[in-house]
């Protein structure tokens, strides 16, 4: 049975992503997280974890295939 929701050391082990990436991909409005005042940790959803590694996985192929022409 897969769990529903990670705190975000959990995330970050699990799914091999930092912890202060997650934390900053949170405070930016990236990846949705609520805060639990009795943990006093953020916990994600699994479905927005998901996600947001599949958003950042695009983005990299992306930024792969661009090439910059700089002028002066």
């Amino acid at each position: 049975m897969q769990k529903k929701l990670y705190t975000i050391a959990e995330a970050s082990q699990q799914f091999g992503c930092p912890a202060e990436e997650l934390r900053e991909a949170i405070r930016s409005g990236i990846l949705a997280g609520t805060l639990h005042h009795n943990i006093g940790d953020f916990m994600i959803r699994a479905e927005d974890l998901a996600a947001y590694l599949k958003l950042k996985k695009t983005d990299l192929k992306v930024s792969e295939n661009i090439k910059v022409l700089i002028i002066d």
